[in-house]
């Protein structure tokens, strides 16, 4: 897919060819960061959002410009879909709240300056009149109802009727349960690695079922991740969609209201420092 370039620390949000309109909004619902792995940042209504972060040390053998990089600005939520260094490193980001999906049911682990409660259904915030809220949806790291491999817990963001969903490392399609628990999706992150979670096949088969708008490859190997051999990169799996966008960015800006109605799968390259 040719040489990428990497987005700027400064983390200036510029919308790609996304949106259906040309005049759009001067202020975007929301702003993506794609960090590596399956962490992102989300921007909203000047809160900052992380989903999965990870222990850096994990990719300590890939050259220092090249190494995945975690937000360092103040968070004000930070979600894990399930307990692993890879998604779960909670240590490494500046939280004011953590809330760790339970993945064996509808709820999570709500963590706020070391006070911890179990949450469940759907958590609403407000902000200046701009809605937030959140639930999470119980799924399998694997297709054996967990046997080998544990839970996982799907996110499901909403951002005053913007609705994001992370699959973290789902390992199976969905049930009619499931899918009912997920609502209506605009942006869908898909892990496409293959071996740890589902293969192409089955994440197309997802996409199918969720009928987003959008969806993010997460969770593949990366040009810096060559010696994690049982990866696979994102390419079996974009390779069964006829509308890919590379845009050669971390970095989104998205606005509901100027949302194409035809699917697009955005591949986003990793931030770096």
């Amino acid at each position: 897919m040719g040489t990428r370039k990497e987005c700027d620390a400064s983390y200036t949000f510029k919308p790609i060819t996304l949106f259906m309109a040309s005049d759009l909004s001067p202020c975007p619902q929301i702003s993506l960061v794609y960090h590596g792995r399956s962490c992102f940042e989300i921007r909203f209504a000047g809160k900052r959002i992380v989903i999965d972060p990870f222990n850096p040390d994990m990719f300590e053998y890939a050259s220092q410009d090249r190494r995945y990089s975690l937000p360092k600005n103040k968070i004000d939520y930070a979600f894990a879909t399930h307990v692993a260094p890879d998604h779960s490193y909670f240590e490494g980001i500046d939280a004011d709240r953590t809330y760790a999906a339970c993945g064996d049911k509808p709820e999570f682990v709500r963590n706020v300056r070391g006070e911890t409660a179990q949450v469940g259904g759907v958590v609403a915030h407000d902000f200046d009149g701009r809605s937030f809220s959140f639930w999470t949806v119980p799924s399998f790291h694997d297709d054996r109802q967990g046997a080998l491999e544990g839970v996982n817990g799907i996110i499901c963001l909403d951002f005053d009727g913007l609705k994001v969903v992370h699959l973290g490392d789902v390992g199976h399609t969905l049930n009619q349960e499931q899918i009912d628990g997920i609502g209506a999706v605009d942006i869908l992150m898909v892990p496409v690695d293959e071996y740890y979670t589902i293969d192409a096949e089955t994440g197309k088969r997802i996409v199918e079922q969720l009928n987003p708008k959008i969806v993010i490859p997460m969770h593949y190997k990366t040009d810096n991740l060559a010696n994690e051999l049982p990866f696979s990169d994102e390419k079996n799996f974009v390779s069964k969609f006829g509308n890919v966008s590379v845009p050669d960015k971390c970095c989104l800006s998205i606005d509901k209201d100027n949302l194409m109605d035809e699917l697009r799968i955005i591949v986003l390259n990793y931030h770096r420092d």
